[in-house]
């Protein structure tokens, strides 16, 4: 019994994050996508895949190329419904301009827009791509396509999210056995590595991240020998990504909305953290990698007043000046909180 591990692509980059109408408009992952793909591609190893097949679309052939060690194979058919004139549109857009179409297609799926490709016609070439592929493959495959098509040749009209995969089993006919689930990994230091690489963050950043996070391990070493109960892997992974959105304006928040969207809540916590503590008194996860982040300056560990001594030289207003000094004294005092929970030893 052969399994088919039919996908849809992860979720692509959207101009300021609005929601397009892309049938055959070829965008690329963004960020997210890139990282639902990673963290798919790390359960999908586990599986003795032989081959994996994807469509032409950036979207799909990105999302393959995470799923794993070997090169997809992009195969005709494979490519989502065109959507004739809405296609490449915002929903915004569109539901200006066809506003009766736009409210009766929520009610009616089947209702098409102009120039757009058939039902019957988008079925057909998928259906054929997949026997193609059965026929011109051996043992168990991965087939990385798009939400509309999927739901055609399976007959149902069941959300798809994001890099889900649904579980086919074939013997001649194809049976379905799950449908549009989510990989949801526990989180390591490994896992968390390939995630900063599978987003590109720059080497000298992920080398900062890796520092932190060996320190904020140490640091919970002691406060746990103390008599805390901290959660090491929320820790460790906390610090390894804290810095995943570095090169974007409001890093913190923008890196812990991916993991907010990914699953990972409490990681995700003390990422929006690291640079601002909501409650500096409670020794919790995001004060020790709120608190070890202030140790490394780049990939050495420093004292906190060399730290912020090199970052105050870039504060050029009042303003700034002021919100240095402020960040400063909350550090110093996260730091003296720790140290007298740790029997006043240096951390």
């Amino acid at each position: 019994m052969r399994k088919i591990y039919l996908i849809r692509h992860g979720k692509p980059d959207f101009a300021d994050d609005e929601k397009w109408c892309i049938g055959r408009t070829d965008l690329p992952l963004g960020e997210e996508g890139h990282l639902q793909s990673c963290l798919l591609g790390y359960e999908l190893r586990k599986r003795e895949i032989t081959d994996v097949f994807c469509s032409s679309l950036k979207r799909s052939i990105e999302t393959a190329a995470l799923l794993a060690d070997t090169s997809p194979i992009v195969w005709s058919g494979l490519e989502e419904q065109d959507m004739g004139v809405w296609d490449g549109l915002a929903f915004r857009t569109i539901k200006e301009r066809w506003p009766k179409l736009y409210e009766a297609r929520g009610r009616q799926p089947e209702l098409l827009p102009p120039n757009a490709e058939s039902r019957e016609a988008a079925f057909e070439r998928f259906r054929k791509a997949i026997e193609e592929i059965l026929d011109n493959s051996q043992g168990d495959v991965a087939i990385v396509a798009h939400k509309s098509v999927i739901q055609l040749y399976l007959c149902q009209q069941l959300i798809l999210p994001y890099a889900s995969s649904t579980l086919l089993e074939y013997d001649g006919k194809v049976h379905l056995k799950s449908m549009g689930e989510v990989a949801h990994p526990f989180l390591t230091e490994e896992l968390c590595e390939q995630m900063l690489q599978c987003i590109h963050v720059p080497e000298n950043i992920c080398n900062h991240c890796k520092a932190v996070a060996h320190k904020a391990g140490q640091i919970a070493e002691m406060l746990n020998r103390a008599g805390f109960q901290l959660d090491m892997n929320t820790i460790v992974c906390g610090a390894m990504l804290h810095d995943m959105a570095r090169t974007y304006k409001k890093h913190a928040e923008t890196g812990a909305g991916w993991l907010l969207n990914l699953g990972y809540e409490k990681i995700a916590e003390v990422v929006l953290q690291h640079n601002q503590l909501s409650d500096w008194q409670t020794i919790n996860e995001a004060a020790v990698v709120y608190l070890a982040d202030k140790y490394i300056q780049d990939d050495r560990e420093v004292t906190i007043e060399k730290r912020f001594e090199k970052s105050y030289i870039k504060c050029k207003s009042p303003e700034a000046q002021a919100a240095h000094q402020k960040r400063y004294k909350m550090a110093l005092q996260v730091q003296e909180q720790i140290i007298k929970a740790c029997g006043g030893k240096r951390v």
